[in-house]
């Protein structure tokens, strides 16, 4: 009986550690390097497809509504996460409720990439026609700009 009790509470002391650490770096807004907010991607973009200060001056507002409507989601994306790892803590696993939080958590990663696209489908809006063949070009480009991480290598 003490044996088990003693588990139990090493459970838990360790679930309350962890618990810590995410709030921390919640607190302090710890989170993957964003690869895709610099102004690298901006200019690679302007320069590519030649536009033309007309061009950029839309470009640039374009960015700021897709910068907008992507902040609240990636708040969003980030706690539903916690939410799904906090049923770790949990003596008990319920499985039906991590799979409703990670059917959230799915919905939310729809919706970002549905942002994504149609940013990339405004920024084609953009293109004069004499341009549209660059931005075919680039366009293959666009998955790696959101990108996190390193990109994972093939297996053979």
């Amino acid at each position: 009986m003490e044996k088990k009790k003693n588990k139990v509470t090493q459970i838990v002391f360790l679930s309350l550690i962890g618990l810590n650490v995410v709030v921390f770096l919640f607190i302090f807004g710890f989170s993957p390097k964003k690869t895709h907010e610099g102004p690298e991607y901006n200019k690679y973009i302007i320069e590519k497809l030649h536009f033309d200060k007309s061009q950029i001056k839309k470009y640039q507002s374009l960015i700021n509504q897709h910068r907008n409507k992507l902040e609240s989601l990636k708040y969003q994306m980030h706690f539903s996460k916690i939410q799904i790892y906090a049923e770790l803590e949990k003596n008990e696993i319920d499985s039906l409720r991590i799979n409703k939080l990670i059917n959230k958590f799915n919905s939310l990663q729809l919706k970002e990439e549905k942002i994504n696209l149609s940013h990339f489908i405004d920024i084609k809006t953009l293109c004069k026609p004499n341009q549209l063949s660059d931005y075919k070009i680039i366009s293959k480009e666009f998955p790696f700009f959101f990108h996190r991480g390193p990109i994972p290598k093939e297996r053979e």
